[in-house]
């Protein structure tokens, strides 16, 4: 009778840990596209260099060359950060999915490759 009690807790929990994680995905996915599309990211750097921020930074504001290497230097360094804080959530993401993986069986692993995980893959970083 545990075994039976055993097995339904594992299922359910499996498919908690499932829902949770492509919920997630798709919450991060809509979040980055939000992001990547909302007025503040495109009023600052509409073709997506560091250059045509500036220059727009420098255009609309009058920066003298003293401000515009800083504002180089500010943005140069916001997207290393940004691109490491990506790396973290991809390291993340991945630990999430190899734990998740080490649960199932091969069955369930082909269908989670197949099914769910796709969907946290659709994100680029």
């Amino acid at each position: 009778m545990s075994d039976v009690k055993l097995s339904a807790c594992r299922g359910k929990a499996l498919t908690v840990l499932a829902v949770v994680f492509v919920a997630g995905a798709a919450l991060g996915a809509a979040g980055m596209r939000a992001f990547e599309h909302g007025p503040a990211h495109a009023s600052v750097a509409p073709e997506g260099t560091v250059e045509a921020a500036v220059g727009k930074l420098t255009a609309e504001l009058d920066l003298d060359p003293q401000q515009v290497e800083r504002v180089k230097m500010i943005l140069d360094e916001s997207i290393m950060m940004e691109a490491d804080h990506f790396a973290q959530i991809h390291g993340i993401r991945e630990n999430g999915r190899s734990q998740i993986l080490q649960l199932l069986d091969h069955e369930q692993r082909v269908k989670f490759d197949r099914q769910l995980y796709p969907v946290a893959q659709q994100r680029s970083f």
